[in-house]
């Protein structure tokens, strides 16, 4: 059976709550100071999981602590300080000795820190080493590791950290007549405790201590932020623009009700019956107008591609754009489109680049892209097309290109050599670098092949991983060289093969000895 909060306990129900009583005040012997209030047994006694509650009063803390606590919480230490014995090497002062240092040696009474258990909920005093006091909670302490409020800054102390000793200048508008005991002295900057200033205008207005500072906002009415009625409202500051405040959807606003430099979106109307929404400030600072007069959104049957440019809106791809149609842009969208010309040709081009001063048209038909058969390379230039690496060119053919266009792909010559080169290069001419010795063929036409007497004067060390192996004797490359002698100098590789010119040191000590250059 389950008995409710509002039925009578039965008579054997007392005999048990007696008992439990007595048992209680043998096993649980109380400090002085410490005294039981009352005790009652929960509605639910007859189920094991029920608790059995307790009041208890402790009179050692600063004023008279009473809480109800539950019997497991009493036996196993959860309870205020002081309601029970607490063992000293499990108290405060021996498993945080650096925390006890700090307990207020006047203000906790008798108490002290062997008298409190680490995760004490009761809230005492403390006192650090710069006489800083406060109050705190001994489990915050040791579970939060907390310090002093003031010395860690979350407390403003007078003369140090206050907004009166930082900020001289805002306290010229600290509005002490609203702000009643507070004072600029008694917060630090970064508060976000809501106080009352007053303006040298006399403006006065509510905001938190940290946005003043950290964010350096002031008055709001004199930068405009709240509207002042004949001063800095839309009607007064913007008359032209006001005349397009749409006053039928923008019930019960007026332009005079509203700041010229307010973010707040409004509704607008044009000369011409165009409606759209957009920021007070947008209008006032940027210069914003209608934006479908000025063609950054669609009206259709007025400033949409199909009505403005149908020659164009025939070219339109009909399947490749999806559900977007000429009359969803305007002339000037920067979006990139498919379009198909007559002759069938298909390609991609943004809509004002058809439309502005370049006035772009089909590509294919205008030479800019290769037409298979027509004024592709493969056509326009068989026998270059014949030196296309078809392997290393990744699937494009000479068919897909224009004979002139910039684009660097490979190639491949009749003894075998590959190289890169833009097709517009090879049009012109330009054949295999390695056949006409502009690069060299190791084992062929480098310089150590050729050369091995100007090679042999290489220097490895100073020319950082180059050989002669990499370069033609053509070369126009300025390299380092060492002689027998162990002379360094710099030369091209030109200069040394055409000329035989040789170490410049050894030569001036030959002229002067007498053996002339």
């Amino acid at each position: 059976m389950r008995l409710h909060e509002k039925q009578s306990w039965p008579k054997w129900g007392l005999q048990i709550r007696r008992l439990i009583w007595m048992l209680i005040h043998k096993a649980f012997p109380l400090r002085s100071g410490t005294s039981w209030i009352s005790t009652g047994l929960s509605p639910g006694i007859w189920q094991p999981t029920e608790v059995f509650l307790m009041k208890i009063r402790t009179d050692k803390v600063p004023c008279r602590h009473y809480q109800t606590v539950s019997l497991p919480a009493f036996i196993s230490g959860r309870i205020p300080m002081n309601s029970r014995r607490i063992e000293r090497d499990k108290s405060l002062a021996a498993l945080y000795p650096e925390i006890a240092a700090q307990w207020h040696p006047t203000k906790n009474g008798e108490s002290s820190p062997y008298d409190v258990s680490s995760g004490s909920s009761v809230k005492t005093w403390w006192l650090c080493n710069k006489g800083h006091e406060w109050q705190a909670a001994t489990c915050h302490r040791t579970r939060n590791h907390s310090n002093c409020p003031y010395c860690s800054g979350r407390y403003a102390i007078k003369g140090e950290n206050d907004l009166a000793t930082l900020y001289p200048d805002l306290v010229k508008e600290w509005n002490y007549e609203k702000n009643g005991d507070l004072r600029p002295s008694d917060c630090k900057p970064a508060s976000n405790k809501k106080v009352w200033w007053v303006c040298g205008e006399g403006h006065e207005w509510q905001t938190m201590v940290y946005h003043r500072t950290s964010r350096s906002t002031g008055c709001p009415y004199c930068s405009g932020n709240i509207v002042i009625p004949g001063e800095t409202d839309l009607q007064t500051l913007f008359p032209e623009i006001s005349r397009e405040f749409d006053a039928g959807k923008n019930e019960g606003i007026t332009p005079t009700e509203i700041c010229a430099k307010s973010g707040k979106k409004v509704w607008w109307l044009c000369k011409k019956g165009h409606s759209w929404q957009a920021p007070v400030i947008s209008r006032t600072n940027l210069r914003a107008g209608c934006p479908i007069c000025a063609g950054q959104r669609t009206l259709p049957g007025e400033n949409d591609l199909a009505t403005l440019r149908p020659d164009l809106a025939a070219e339109w791809h009909p399947s490749k754009n999806k559900n977007f149609r000429p009359s969803d842009c305007t002339i000037s969208s920067g979006r990139r489109i498919w379009w198909r010309c007559k002759e069938g040709h298909e390609w991609q081009s943004v809509v004002s680049a058809r439309t502005g001063k370049d006035n772009c048209g089909c590509p294919y038909c205008y030479g800019r892209y290769a037409i298979p058969g027509v004024n592709d390379l493969e056509t326009v230039n068989p026998v270059l097309a014949r030196e296309w690496n078809t392997d290393k060119n990744n699937g494009l053919q000479p068919s897909q290109v224009m004979p002139y266009t910039n684009r660097k792909v490979w190639w491949l010559c009749q003894k075998g050599h590959e190289w890169k080169a833009t097709v517009s290069d090879r049009s012109d001419g330009k054949g295999c670098p390695f056949c006409s010795g502009k690069r060299p063929i190791p084992g062929e036409t480098d310089l150590a092949t050729l050369m091995p007497e100007i090679a042999a004067e290489w220097n490895y060390e100073k020319n950082r991983g180059k050989t002669p192996q990499m370069f033609t004797r053509a070369s126009g490359l300025k390299v380092w060289w060492k002689c027998p002698q162990g002379h360094s100098w710099r030369a091209t590789i030109l200069a040394r093969s055409r000329n035989g010119s040789g170490c410049p040191r050894c030569a001036k000590q030959r002229y002067f000895s007498g053996g002339g250059f």
